[in-house]
């Protein structure tokens, strides 16, 4: 799972201060099944974010280390800093084995948001 970030407000978002507020994703036919926000990680940089990713935690801001939003001119959508962009990635290194297989999703305790 990849978010792309678009910095419009001209202001340089310094390093580490991008956070993902993310929440547990509830089974939705068996509730009591769920897959822990502190199981995923994510990174500004795809080839290390399960080795090196920041863990999420429920319902928490947490700040992405090395997660920087520059300034930029969006209207190259170059997908990087030079266009005021940052590609967040996402990892569940592992899964408990104790999960069934059903939908899991945010519905029960709110989407997950990024913020800076």
């Amino acid at each position: 799972m990849i978010s792309l970030l678009n910095n419009t407000c001209n202001d340089d978002i310094p390093v580490d201060n991008v956070k993902v507020n993310a929440t547990d994703l509830v089974g939705e036919s068996t509730k009591t099944y769920s897959v822990l926000a502190s199981a995923f990680k994510s990174s500004g940089n795809d080839g290390t974010v399960c080795a090196g990713g920041t863990s999420l935690v429920n319902n928490t801001a947490t700040g992405l280390t090395g997660a920087i939003l520059p300034a930029g001119n969006n209207s190259i959508n170059a997908g990087d800093e030079t266009s005021g962009q940052e590609q967040l990635y996402y990892c569940i290194p592992t899964v408990s084995g104790s999960l069934i297989s059903q939908i899991y999703s945010t519905k029960e305790y709110g989407s997950w948001k990024i913020q800076i």
